[in-house]
């Protein structure tokens, strides 16, 4: 049996089409290998968690009755030291955990630091 002769550049033409877009698709991150998928939900969920813990951060740093001593110092420091004094001062402790989160910590911060500007801006 005789194949016909279109038949083999249409094979060819179509690996090639499949290669492309294969190529496109993954390049665009339209499609993603487990890898990527995995690594991609590890960081939303980290997400998720420094979202949700940073505002009891928030509010055990207010509470405390050193907040307004340790807040200058916080604010004077430069910005990756602010999340380790958040934690030295132990507002990243969540309730019934020992050890603070960092990523909670650095937010913490962040948001304190804004809090702080803002009152210091309205009482000048």
């Amino acid at each position: 049996m005789k194949l016909p002769e279109w038949i083999i550049p249409a094979f060819w033409c179509s690996l090639g089409t499949v290669v492309a877009v294969a190529v496109v698709t993954l390049s665009l991150g339209w499609i993603v290998t487990g890898g990527t998928a995995e690594r991609q939900a590890v960081e939303r969920a980290s997400e998720a968690v420094v979202s949700a813990l940073a505002p009891i951060c928030v509010h055990q740093a207010i509470a405390d009755p050193k907040y307004g001593a340790l807040m200058t110092p916080i604010n004077d420091a430069s910005y990756w030291q602010r999340g380790n004094m958040v934690v030295e001062a132990g507002w990243a402790n969540m309730p019934g955990s020992d050890k603070a989160f960092s990523g909670v910590a650095e937010e913490c911060a962040r948001v304190l630091v804004d809090k702080y500007a803002t009152k210091q801006a309205a009482t000048k």
